[in-house]
């Protein structure tokens, strides 16, 4: 069964959140025609299925008060909204009942976030599809409500997920529309000799074996951000969840030329939001912001900063947001209580440390150069409080320290060395450093597939039509 083919007995309205000369958008139909329908219709369809759709005043734009008023007046058993009208409704005080009233909630234009959409489908009937102007929105199967987030292509559409990223373990829909599909596929004549059709959209397979036909929706090719290091961000993850905030209108992130990732930030209130309302309301966020930045990789978190991003590398050193670390005083200090030290100081800006083993190296655990320089401020700054160093000066002690000494046993070793001895290691000859950079490119390909396997053809995932 189609699930872009909606079914409902006796009359109904439908509220659809779409322009105009959009409205043939929706596919409102009985059962009986989607198996030759293929879930290609228009919604004039709807005239001969006891189906009304309902249209919102052109001049107001639509949000959860517009919708509550259509759905008193029209008696609405449906609606087809975008994600956001659907946050909204979340977070009104009326918005559950309303939900609750319904049969179905179609939704479409971006993706739901996780938490919105575990909300809904527990409430009502929770559809989620996709399209474009070229192919039209795409024919799906229905599946279980609590596969929501995924998408299964009816075979009528033929396609493929073709592999694009081994690393990030995402797919490309590519959308096949020769002379067979003419009759079926939009894009033959929307897009005429255009074949294969690359629809930019990526997916990431499920992880059930049993449902390794279900592809969650990853991001668009285009909206992929590249930071000035040429590291790649996805920032759909991270806005879904910092938008789930019921203080949140939108969000943005910004990381394309920089080299760290900023936040934009919409309130739901804006009116009247002074310096202190500004502070209040970033308190509020930052545990949600916190739980967003283990969605992205470490170069695309968001860092609790209130000066121009332009100037991290230049003044980080000074203002790094810094936390007291005790590091008992003692005449000697153990290899031990180095190395919880300064797994404490790593995990200020590095989660990961707590778990590394103490010969692993940072940087394979994805420590960028940001993180890096949060780390070295807190270490100096920690090891000039420290009872019985104060005289002893740290300026040694550069994100160079952690690049050349990479693992926790390293640097531990080295910071011993100047506890209990004084001693401050000397400036690495030209030798030497060219010696730590291929003891750095063992250590890090190690395992890897010879050259001759590398140049393998990446698998391709088909469907099985």
């Amino acid at each position: 069964m189609d699930s872009t083919v909606f079914h409902m007995d006796g009359e109904a309205h439908l509220y659809v959140m779409l322009p105009f000369f959009h409205v043939r958008l929706p596919f409102i139909v009985d059962e009986a025609l989607s198996n030759s329908t293929r879930g290609l219709v228009a919604s004039y369809h709807a005239i001969f299925n006891t189906i009304t759709l309902v249209l919102g005043p052109p001049h107001i734009p639509p949000d959860a008060v517009l919708l509550k008023d259509i759905a008193q007046q029209q008696k609405l058993r449906g609606v087809m909204v975008i994600p956001a009208l659907l946050e909204q409704l979340l977070h009104d005080p009326d918005g559950s009942g309303l939900l609750q009233s319904l049969e179905i909630v179609a939704c479409t234009g971006a993706p739901l976030p996780a938490a919105v959409g575990d909300r809904i489908k527990s409430i009502v009937k929770l559809y989620m599809f996709m399209g474009s102007t070229e192919p039209f929105p795409l024919p799906e199967i229905f599946k279980s409500p609590d596969d929501w987030q995924y998408h299964e292509f009816n075979p009528s559409l033929i396609h493929e997920m073709q592999l694009y990223n081994l690393n990030e373990g995402t797919f490309e829909l590519v959308i096949f529309a020769d002379e067979s599909a003419k009759d079926t596929n939009p894009l033959y004549h929307n897009v005429p000799g255009v074949s294969p059709y690359y629809t930019k959209d990526l997916f990431t397979q499920h992880t059930d074996p049993e449902k390794r036909n279900l592809f969650k929706y990853y991001g668009c090719k285009e909206d992929i951000l590249v930071m000035a290091n040429w590291e790649k961000v996805n920032p759909i993850p991270l806005e879904q969840h910092v938008q789930g905030h019921p203080s949140v209108k939108g969000v943005l992130l910004i990381s394309t030329g920089r080299v760290q990732s900023a936040l934009l930030v919409e309130p739901k209130e804006p009116e009247g939001l002074d310096e202190a309302g500004q502070a209040e309301l970033l308190e509020k966020l930052w545990p949600r912001i916190g739980e967003s930045n283990a969605r992205v990789p470490g170069q695309g978190r968001v860092a609790r900063d209130k000066d121009e991003i332009g100037r991290l590398y230049a003044s980080a050193m000074n203002r790094a947001p810094t936390v007291k670390i005790a590091l008992e005083a003692k005449t000697t200090y153990r290899p031990t209580a180095v190395v919880s030290f300064l797994r404490q100081v790593f995990e200020i800006s590095f989660a990961p440390a707590r778990t590394i083993v103490e010969d692993e190296d940072f940087f394979a655990h994805g420590l960028d150069s940001v993180q890096t320089l949060g780390i070295t401020a807190n270490l100096k700054r920690n090891l000039e409080g420290l009872e019985g160093q104060s005289s002893r000066s740290v300026a040694w002690i550069s994100a160079r320290t952690i690049f050349c000494n990479s693992t926790f046993a390293e640097l531990s070793e080295l910071l011993a060395t100047f506890l209990n001895e004084g001693t401050v290691p000397a400036r690495d000859s030209q030798a030497k450093q060219a010696h730590g950079v291929d003891e750095a490119v063992k250590r890090n390909t190690k395992g890897l597939p010879d050259r001759k396997s590398s140049k393998a053809t990446p698998p391709r995932i088909s469907t099985p039509w």
